[in-house]
């Protein structure tokens, strides 16, 4: 009996694991999605230990879809364009490259060598949304 348990385990494993490993493949091909170059491994995202609002937030943030960046989405209009540079908007282009936001940046991150990574990962950056609403860009989220 305690055999046939063991095989049962062992069979429920291999096709799971190969589900594991597809999954895997297709997800390490997704280099130009937003949470991938947040959490490049294929691994469970931790809660941050916030309340449920900015969880959301950052869970919106982490894979590129705000109010903001995809509003055009739902109006079936042409992609939302930067009014300071004309840059696509994006979330790594609010966070990391409007140059209208370099102050902000500078006193909410202390420089500007910072990157999706280190905003957004498991643990967020202490300030990221102190920035948000610096640049009034928490409601649009």
């Amino acid at each position: 009996m305690k055999e046939n348990l063991v095989l049962l385990i062992d069979a429920q494993r291999t096709p799971q694991n190969q589900i594991i490993g597809s999954w895997k493949d297709i997800w390490e091909q997704q280099t130009s999605n937003t949470l991938h170059e947040i959490h490049p491994c294929l691994k469970p995202l931790k809660l941050a230990g916030l309340n449920r609002r900015k969880e959301v937030r950052l869970s919106r943030l982490r894979i590129g879809h705000t109010r903001y960046t995809n509003e055009h989405l739902l109006r079936s209009e042409t992609p939302s364009m930067c009014r300071q540079c004309q840059s696509l908007l994006t979330v790594k282009h609010i966070l990391i490259e409007c140059p209208s936001f370099n102050e902000h940046r500078l006193n909410r991150f202390g420089g500007n060598n910072i990157n999706l990574k280190d905003l957004l990962e498991d643990n967020p950056h202490q300030n990221l949304f102190l920035f948000l609403a610096d640049i009034r860009g928490d409601k649009l989220i």
